[in-house]
This record gives C-alpha cells, structure tokens and sequence, in this order.
C-alpha cells in the first residue's frame, strides 16, 4: 500500500494486478501498438471501480514503471519476460494474503464503482469473474445453460470458464492453490477443473472487459468509457 492511502477498516479484499510491457497475445481494439496507452486507460477505469480504496500489489514484468504505480500499492518487480512466471508470481504473492484476493490483468477495462459489488458478492459467492464472456452466449462447445442469481441489486451467473482475471474467497484459493497454479495460463482448463468444487460466476452486465479483438462484454458502451465519455 502506498504510504499516501489510508483504507478503510471495512474493505476486506487484496488486489493483485499484473503488468507487462508486451502487447497481448490477441491484438487489443485499442492502442494496439501502444501498450503503454492501454496500460493507463485500463488502469485509470480500475481506479474509477473502485480499485483505489483497495490493498494492491502491483507484479510488474521486465519494465522500469514501479515507480508510477507505487503510488497506489506495493511493487513487486519481476524480469521473467513470461506470462506463465508472472501468473505463477501473482498466485504465490496471494497465498501469503488471509483475505479474499482479486486478480487483475493489465488489459481490462471495467466499469466504475463494480469492484466493491464483486467484494460484496464474494460473501455469498466462491469464485468470481467481472467478465461476462460474449463467447459463452455464441460459440456451441458452452450449453448455454446458466443459473442466474440475485446479490443486492445485481445479477449474476454460472460460468463454465473465464480468463485470469478473476476473484475468489480465501479458503477456496488456498485449498485449490497447487491445482490453479499447475495450469499456468491455460485459464479454461483450470476454471473446468475448479468448477467441480467452487463455482465460477460472473456479473450481468459485466463489470469489466478484456479487449481483444471480437471479445467485447455486451451490453456496455466500452468505447464510451474508453473516451472517458458518460454512457447514454
């Protein structure tokens, strides 16, 4: 935690969120060759959820921008050059935390004001993703059969996988830690294996969404956010 912020005794969540200065594996629909632009919008709409009012560790992969970031939370420099090491980093980081942890990739862009609802829902909820995946309602491998719940005033629903950027309650993270971990990036065949113990929801509409190409949460003006304009 920056030694500039004071938390709120309330807020019982640690973030970790990782950071690279490669470009993602599937091309962005923005700044595609700018990952230092993509960076920033997407983390200036994190601190926008909510992001701020949170402990976060920053793991940030083969670049000199801890100093940016320490701003809003500890540093973690790693020289890995490797998705794989730096995921790998994020979930030993987390084991240490005795707390609900929410894992944070750089390439996200996210709504304001969701992260505290994901908190929130994390009490009832064991696994938890702010991203209500498009691919889930069209590509036929998924059933297209959800159950649906009601947190509050928002809704949620089951999902059969999603990406690494996700939450989860403690104790579920740690007595799956070494199965989570083994899969390394292959994120669709951790979350299958998990789902047989710990379901994984996700929020209606989504909280946040990645931006590669053709992968676009619906039913959010993403663009509109991008630009830092109101939705209408």
């Amino acid at each position: 935690m920056g030694k500039d912020l004071v938390r709120p005794d309330y807020w019982s969540m640690n973030i970790i969120y990782r950071i690279s200065p490669f470009k993602p594996d599937n091309p962005s629909i923005f700044y595609t060759e700018d990952k230092w632009k993509l960076v920033e919008v997407c983390h200036d709409s994190f601190l926008k959820a909510g992001g701020d009012k949170y402990d976060t560790t920053y793991i940030i992969d083969s670049i000199d921008w801890g100093k940016i970031f320490k701003k809003w939370g500890r540093v973690v420099d790693i020289n890995t050059h490797s998705k794989v090491a730096s995921l790998q980093k994020a979930f030993d980081e987390a084991y240490k935390i005795n707390d609900k942890i929410l894992f944070v990739e750089d390439d996200y862009l996210w709504q304001p004001d969701t992260i505290s609802l994901m908190e929130t829902a994390l009490d009832i909820l064991p696994v938890l993703s702010p991203y209500d995946h498009p691919a889930h309602y069209t590509e036929a491998r998924f059933d297209h059969k959800y159950e649906i719940k009601l947190i509050g005033n928002q809704t949620y629903r089951t999902c059969p996988s999603n990406t690494h950027t996700f939450s989860i309650q403690e104790q579920v993270f740690k007595d799956n830690y070494e199965m989570i971990r083994k899969y390394g990036v292959n994120d669709h065949e951790m979350f299958t294996e998990l789902n047989k113990t710990a379901q994984l929801w996700c929020p209606i509409p989504s909280f946040a969404t990645h931006l590669a190409t053709g992968c676009l949460a619906p039913n959010v003006l993403w663009y509109n956010i991008a630009n830092g304009t109101p939705e209408t």
